[in-house]
């Protein structure tokens, strides 16, 4: 099953899924779909049953919300996001108040979230909570859930795993309990905050110095690119993009990896989302932060 380019604005459910809910057992591709407005108990625009395996890509989900998990996205299974943003999202609990809830499957136990090339900000309180399931973040931004976290990973029944690489997380908490982090393959990412990642050799614990909030030319993703002298530049893992340890082969706006962004003659790929170009001049029309 395929959604394919449209938006879905203002949907409502008494129960899960403002937007679309989606079964168990289903294998789904999103692509190019905005979300926004839309109203749930959980999943305020996506509910993501068990036993299904799901891709969203190059897509949006702004100003959802739910009462109880997921104020943008509950999902139990099987889930790929790429390409994405997700911010300003409500959730109404009193727990982590999440715009991304992960939980465990005790059916198929295929319970996962892989972030790659996206952008979550400024959502309620904390971007991604996970519950029993394990969460892998690949060359993304998460930013500004200074009243929560920007991922948090708790076991139940199971230990999940948190599995982090070549990602920016500005101004908000990692969640670093019960041992669920594994620091060996965790590194190459930048945090503002003391947090978990200062124990990786390859991880920084320094402003990312990214720029203001970006909009690109299809008014369709918002994102924060580092600024021209960030840490973020060109300090990702050394590998060539691709499959494996490396980033990713594009960034979220499509940008080849790697650029020279600070023009030293070798190009190297970027820590999160947003790949700086090499050639820099009047871009973002005189943008000149850091």
């Amino acid at each position: 099953m395929t959604f394919n380019n449209f938006k879905i604005k203002s949907g409502s459910s008494s129960n899960n899924g403002g937007a679309i809910y989606i079964g168990p057992g289903n294998n789904v591709n999103i692509n190019k779909v905005w979300f926004e407005d839309n109203t749930a108990i959980s999943g305020g625009a996506l509910f993501i049953s068990a036993t299904s395996e799901v891709e969203i890509i190059d897509s949006v989900l702004v100003g959802n919300a739910a009462a109880e998990q997921g104020g943008a996205i509950t999902t139990y299974s099987d889930t790929e996001i790429k390409q994405t943003t997700i911010y300003e999202n409500l959730n109404l609990n009193n727990e982590e108040q999440e715009a991304i809830y992960v939980g465990y499957d005790s059916v198929g136990n295929n319970s996962r979230l892989t972030l790659r090339n996206s952008t979550v900000f400024d959502n309620d309180v904390t971007a991604i909570y996970a519950v029993d399931a394990d969460v892998f973040i690949r060359n993304s931004t998460i930013a500004n859930h200074n009243l929560g976290y920007g991922v948090l990973v708790e076991p139940d029944i199971t230990f999940p795993e948190l599995n982090i690489r070549n990602s920016v997380f500005n101004k908000n908490k990692i969640g670093c309990s019960h041992g669920v982090v594994d620091l060996g393959v965790d590194n190459w990412n930048i945090s503002s905050d003391l947090s978990c990642l200062s124990s990786g050799g390859t991880n920084l614990t320094e402003d990312p110095k990214l720029t203001t909030l970006k909009v690109d030319t299809d008014n369709w993703h918002r994102y924060y690119r580092p600024g021209f002298f960030s840490p973020v530049v060109d300090s990702a893992h050394p590998s060539a993009p691709g499959p494996g340890i490396g980033c990713e082969a594009e960034d979220q706006r499509g940008v080849v990896r790697a650029q020279d962004g600070d023009h030293d003659g070798i190009a190297r790929c970027d820590r999160g989302a947003i790949e700086l170009l090499d050639d820099v001049i009047f871009y973002d029309s005189y943008d000149i932060a850091f």
